[in-house]
């Protein structure tokens, strides 16, 4: 089982990447439009495999709750999935993968895949893994 915490506050985007999601055997998700209540599951030890997320988000930026959620646990796991492009260079210097919005529903998949069977996405071990496989 792969749980997935889906942090979007935009309800269609939410009920979309969920779709896609759940299509993935063995993936649970659970959806959250506030990333302070996705902060408060993960330090009360509901600790997801892979975080799927936007950059804009009520209350912080992305950038911002991936250093949050990283101070918790470092071996969770980032896919971001955005339309603005404003904190993607801090994102990328994370080393987490972004998808921009609009996206090809095989691209998502084929991103999520990589991200949730080789263990890339986490603040330190995308770029390694991503360059590998794409060779």
């Amino acid at each position: 089982m792969c749980v997935v915490h889906l942090v979007e506050s935009i309800p269609f985007y939410a009920k979309y990447n969920k779709n896609l999601l759940e299509q993935e055997e063995g993936v649970h998700v659970q959806e959250f439009s506030n990333p302070k209540e996705m902060l408060r599951e993960v330090e009360s030890g509901n600790v997801p495999d892979v975080v799927v997320m936007d950059t804009i988000l009520p209350f912080m930026n992305g950038s911002d709750l991936i250093e949050k959620i990283s101070k918790i646990n470092n071996k969770i796991k980032f896919l971001v999935v955005t339309s603005n492009r404003r904190h993607m260079e801090e994102i990328k210097h994370k080393h987490i993968p972004i998808m921009e919005k609009p996206f090809l529903v095989s691209e998502f998949k084929k991103t999520f895949r990589k991200v949730r069977e080789n263990g890339i996405g986490c603040v330190d071990d995308f770029y390694v893994s991503y360059e590998e496989g794409a060779r």
